[in-house]
């Protein structure tokens, strides 16, 4: 009686008109957070009338734990379960926050309502058990799932798993299960114990053992079949950022990556993991920024093309100073018959180790175009000596960005765009037939279009395209102005962002800089008191990824 009441299972209310017709999208259920800690189950065996388009809305408050199951939508048509009215908090259980479990065709968002960007959010998933704590699952045979506009935060152990293991319950399944278009974007995962993100599995070259009906047998693990990680923010995680395994077609991209590893954890140390029987897949455009392990570590089968990545000090501030960690790691342990690694136009920046390292011995591995900057000899830039036959070329290698002045247009602020007399400017080779032709801004490569390719993440474009989302920030104004040095900066924001706030005078010179700072969706205020500012015009600027406005400020003393 007592695990009845721990469970409510969710049925819906129906006029009977609702019973009559039904539309794409209808809103076939309504849930409404429990009024004490019980698990909340939407099961789809349980839902009358429930057919692919249907909505399942999920009022806003607080959850104690959801299951998702039994729910089957349609290629053209998902079953989509989304917040409404406000933001969906599911938090306290020491298991799991969402688990979503037997279900196809399935979108699960946080756009329910225009003030919160991550709708919903899932936190303090923490125990002190050795299994359990993870933030969302998707696992028994569920394939086809979307998931978008999450927050997960403060876990214990994963914030978002994505995988089936095998288990006798439906091992004849098993053998022949696919998880096909797997899409996971905007979402924002931090503060995580282990991993942010576990996507497939790590067990491709060895496979499960499993016991069923006294039968011994080594089941290998099911693949992913095009997936697709992009626009997420992975920040201060204690083990890997985004880890994926067991892969075929994937892409990877647009992704921010910062403070991976912060456990360091041996063997569980990388800032995005291609890991075993990974293959056919591209990872570009990210932005691994100041975490403790490999940038990116590449154990997959191959076929895999690393192009357009921004790292910035992968490996710096690791505990165990006698531990290797580079920028780029490519390895072939945890794969058979590995295929080739393309490594193109990537901008590496302080390694603790190498820039590059090759380990696989695939003779039509290439890399080209890169720039990486390593603080010891350049020698450590890209090391390859287990590949001699790796094709190297037009890569920019350098000690350090002052041996190169007008290299970047502001490192020291965290730009490492180019300037227009940047020796890394004209000076690549063309990789647009390797499919390279846009650059870490969606600039295109190379530009002018008869002109010819830039080396590293960013092509210089001379302001052409350059702010890309201009739009996200509006009403930026700076209260009072004219001020005596306190004064408030106000702005609103179509979604949250990552952003600093930097004070120049009128020669150009930089004389405050806030540093990076979460900004929310919506209107955002910050005070600042600069009294120490002497009477003048300055420049205030709003700067992030892709987003840059400027107002005019006067300072009166």
């Amino acid at each position: 009686m007592m695990h009845m009441i721990k469970k409510i299972l969710i049925l819906i209310l129906f006029s009977l008109p609702g019973y009559l017709g039904i539309a794409q999208n209808m809103t076939r259920l309504t849930v409404s957070p429990p009024s004490s800690d019980v698990t909340t189950i939407i099961d789809g065996n349980s839902i009358p009338g429930l057919v692919p388009g249907d909505t399942i809305a999920m009022t806003g408050g607080k959850y104690y734990q959801i299951i998702i199951r039994n729910i089957n939508g349609s290629k053209n048509k998902p079953v989509i379960v989304i917040n409404k009215g406000t933001q969906a908090v599911i938090s306290g259980n020491p298991n799991y926050g969402v688990k979503i479990g037997g279900c196809t065709y399935l979108k699960f968002t946080g756009k329910g309502n225009i003030t919160n960007y991550y709708g919903i959010v899932i936190k303090d998933i923490v125990t002190t058990l050795a299994a359990g704590g993870n933030g969302l699952s998707i696992d028994d045979l569920s394939t086809n799932i979307e998931v978008e506009n999450i927050e997960i935060k403060n876990v214990t152990y994963i914030g978002l798993m994505a995988k089936t293991d095998p288990s006798c319950t439906f091992l004849p399944e098993y053998g022949s299960f696919v998880m096909h278009d797997l899409f996971i974007h905007d979402t924002y995962i931090h503060d995580i114990g282990h991993e942010g993100m576990y996507i497939g599995s790590t067990k491709f070259k060895d496979g499960y053992s499993l016991t069923c009906n006294g039968v011994n047998s080594t089941v290998s693990p099911h693949m992913i079949r095009n997936l697709k990680v992009y626009k997420n923010i992975v920040d201060s995680t204690g083990w890997d950022g985004i880890q994926v395994g067991c892969t075929d077609t994937a892409k990877i991209y647009d992704n921010k990556v910062m403070r991976d590893s912060q456990a360091d954890s041996l063997n569980q140390m990388s800032g995005i993991l291609i890991g075993g029987g990974c293959q056919n897949m591209d990872c570009y455009n990210n932005r691994i920024l100041n975490g403790h392990g490999d940038a990116l570590e590449i154990l997959g089968q191959g076929n895999l093309k690393l192009f357009n990545n921004l790292i910035v000090s992968p490996g710096q501030g690791i505990k165990d100073v006698s531990q290797r960690k580079h920028g780029i790691f490519v390895n072939t342990s945890a794969s058979t018959n590995p295929g080739w690694v393309y490594v193109f136009n990537n901008t590496i920046i302080s390694p603790k180790t190498y820039g590059i390292y090759f380990i696989n011995t695939i003779i039509t591995s290439q890399a080209s175009n890169n720039i990486v900057v390593v603080p010891v000899s350049n020698l450590n830039a890209i090391v390859y000596t287990q590949n001699p036959s790796l094709v190297n070329s037009y890569n920019l290698t350098l000690n350090s960005v002052t041996d190169s002045p007008g290299l970047f247009y502001d490192p020291d602020n965290g730009d490492y765009s180019l300037t227009y007399s940047s020796q890394a400017k004209d000076k690549g080779t063309d990789l647009s037939s390797f499919g390279v032709t846009f650059d870490i801004e969606q600039n295109p490569r190379p530009y002018p279009a008869n002109g010819s390719f830039d080396k590293g993440a960013y092509e210089y474009t001379s302001g052409v395209g350059v702010i890309k989302h201009e739009s996200d920030v509006s009403g930026l104004l700076v209260i009072p102005n004219p001020n005596k040095g306190q004064f408030k900066i106000k702005f609103f924001l179509t979604k949250p962002a990552l952003l600093s706030v930097k004070i120049y005078n009128i020669i150009g010179k930089c004389v405050f800089d806030s540093g990076n700072k979460q900004f929310t969706i919506n209107e955002n205020n910050l005070n600042l008191n600069t009294a120490f500012l002497p009477g003048g015009i300055y420049m205030v600027q709003l700067s992030g990824d892709s987003i840059q406005r400027s107002v005019k400020m006067i300072v009166h003393n």
